[in-house]
């Protein structure tokens, strides 16, 4: 009980992390060129829809178990429904299984795999191209 209680307390922790680099996120003078797909549609995905939508133009969401069909008036996509939109990019919010993510994202939604990133590379991106 105890390491599964010590497990929760460092995803927790990682999660209010990521959080705060979203809240960090500072693109108030540029706007990212492409549109993007938030993949994952739980608190952090949602987290970082509401800080950069009126700055970046997000088509919506991936989940592999969507919550609803819809978030804010974007649509929150299954990989059974999700098309592919030329030039855009996937952001994978959750913190683990990338490989996995990745694979499927390639396998059943044919994602071009240098289209997608992770959140944290994402932002690193974003700060490296404003400099």
């Amino acid at each position: 009980i105890i390491f599964d209680l010590k497990n929760e307390q460092k995803r927790t922790d990682k999660i209010e992390l990521l959080k705060t680099k979203i809240k960090e996120i500072n693109i108030d003078n540029t706007k990212i060129a492409y549109p993007i797909v938030i993949y994952g549609a739980a608190d952090v995905g949602k987290s970082l829809y509401n800080e950069i939508s009126e700055k970046v133009n997000v088509l919506g969401f991936i989940d592999k178990f969507p919550p609803s069909s819809q978030y804010f008036n974007k649509p929150i996509w299954g990989f059974s429904n999700y098309k592919y939109e030329e030039g855009s990019k996937i952001v994978l919010t959750p913190m683990t299984s990338h490989d996995v993510i990745i694979k499927d994202l390639v396998e059943h939604c044919h994602v071009p795999v240098n289209k997608i990133v992770s959140l944290e590379d994402w932002i690193t991106e974003i700060k490296i191209s404003k400099k």
